[in-house]
């Protein structure tokens, strides 16, 4: 399945960048702390990467209530990639995943120069669904080792509990 993905030319700069495997991760997750940036003065990114390009879902709508801007990678989720939305099956690595987890690596390591964000944070791939944990695997890729710049991991909630 093909679909528009993000043009990371056209992103700004911004202090802090959260990624998120959907676009209610951080919404649920760490709002507060989204917030808390805000409160600073630092420009704050939301980037799912598993929504559509273009998405303006509640998930966004809420983030850009607290104060940041929301882009959406364009990356196709699990259940569009295996053709199912069962959970037991989407909790499992396949050969499917392996194009598109180069490819969020990829995405992210051009996202991290263009919005030079300083602090950036993650999920902890905790999620039964394996597009959190392509998203920390991604993340840690692009970001882990890269001097100036702080990586942070946060919980999925309500995942987290389960």
């Amino acid at each position: 399945m093909s679909r528009e993905r993000l043009d990371t030319e056209g992103l700004e700069r911004y202090d802090s960048l959260f990624i998120a495997p959907h676009g209610d991760d951080v919404a649920l997750g760490c709002p507060a702390r989204v917030q808390g940036e805000n409160e600073r003065g630092r420009r704050v990114l939301v980037l799912a990467l598993f929504e559509p390009v273009g998405s303006d879902t509640p998930a966004a709508r809420a983030v850009r209530g607290l104060g940041a801007d929301y882009a959406s990678a364009g990356l196709p989720s699990a259940p569009e990639r295996r053709g199912t939305a069962s959970l037991e099956i989407l909790a499992e690595r396949t050969p499917e995943d392996e194009a598109v987890a180069l490819e969020a690596a990829r995405l992210l390591t051009e996202t991290g120069p263009r919005t030079q964000a300083v602090h950036v944070y993650a999920p902890l791939g905790l999620g039964g669904s394996i597009d959190h944990r392509l998203t920390y695997e991604a993340a840690v890729r692009a970001f882990a080792t890269e001097a100036g710049r702080n990586l942070f991991l946060y919980e999925e909630r309500p995942e987290a509990f389960v």
